[in-house]
């Protein structure tokens, strides 16, 4: 983005330029953990496509999302998964309050507003070695 805002000498939003963003990921896997606890944690970068391409973000304000909604989901290694999950819908709707959405807005609803189109490829590892 920094050599294409350079030639066009202005500040240039990934959707604005391109047609299509796509991400592919596979989970890695990271443990953390003591000697009595033991956590699996997965990284999925994927949500920045989406950040990118539905929410018109830049490169820095998608990164910046992504670690907010990444650090308050993973704020405490000890809750449930369904804790987790609750605190990423309400990290959702923030960012749906934010840019003036309805929470009731769905991925194919962004087409009607300009945005780009995003792909998302999720791949399992467990999927590859199995």
């Amino acid at each position: 983005m920094h050599r294409l805002e350079h030639r066009l000498g202005r500040k240039v939003l990934p959707r604005d330029h391109f047609d299509l963003i796509a991400a592919v990921d596979s989970s890695r896997q990271v443990i953390h953990g003591s000697n009595t606890t033991l956590s699996l944690i997965y990284y999925d970068s994927s949500p920045i496509a989406v950040f990118l391409g539905l929410f018109g973000m830049s490169v820095e304000h998608a990164q910046e999302a992504f670690h907010d909604v990444y650090s308050a989901v993973f704020k405490n290694e000890t809750e449930s998964p369904e804790t987790r999950a609750i605190v990423l819908e309400n990290e959702i709707k923030k960012l749906l309050d934010a840019h003036k959405l309805p929470h009731t807005t769905r991925m194919y609803d962004f087409c009607s507003l300009g945005s780009s189109k995003v792909y998302v490829v999720m791949l399992n590892a467990y999927n590859v070695l199995s």
